[in-house]
């Protein structure tokens, strides 16, 4: 039930949004700025971006930018620590409405590991955002992509 809640909510979400951007030019204004910000890479000599898709609202919204952006260099990373069946289906939408690339890259193993070896109960989610960065970071290196997040974009919007 609380699946069937989430993905409802999600495409309630999502339908205004779409109003919203028909009908409003100041959003449509946004969304350019943002686009051209991430734009801005190519000034950099990054060969794209890359970008985490969790299921979430936020990284909804970054995958689309970063695809509008970059249309042809792009990777979005799935990466599962824990059961993400919930947020399968939600990706895969995305993925497949807004043709993006992407990568899966399943970290539970590496996370079962580093839990057992450093027993560290009250640090797990410290430890799985690290674990993360990590293979972000690794993956920004080899494809020498600019990696963006929801915050990052958020904190163009205040400076507009």
């Amino acid at each position: 039930m609380k699946f069937i809640l989430k993905n409802y909510f999600y495409t309630i979400i999502i339908q205004e949004i779409i109003l919203i951007i028909k009908n409003n030019a100041q959003i449509n204004n946004y969304i350019y700025y943002i686009i051209k910000w991430i734009a801005k890479t190519k000034k950099t000599n990054k060969k794209g971006v890359i970008f985490c898709i969790s299921g979430g609202v936020g990284s909804a919204l970054v995958s689309f930018l970063g695809k509008k952006a970059f249309p042809n260099s792009h990777l979005g990373l799935i990466m599962p620590i824990r059961d993400m069946s919930s947020d399968k289906t939600d990706i895969d939408q995305l993925v497949k409405k807004f043709e993006i690339s992407t990568k899966e890259i399943n970290l539970s193993s590496t996370f079962e590991n580093l839990k057992d070896l450093f027993s560290l109960k009250n640090q797990l989610g410290k430890i799985i955002k690290k674990i993360q960065l990590l293979f972000k970071l690794n993956a920004n290196r080899k494809l020498f992509f600019t990696y963006i997040e929801p915050k990052k974009t958020y904190e163009v919007l205040k400076e507009q």
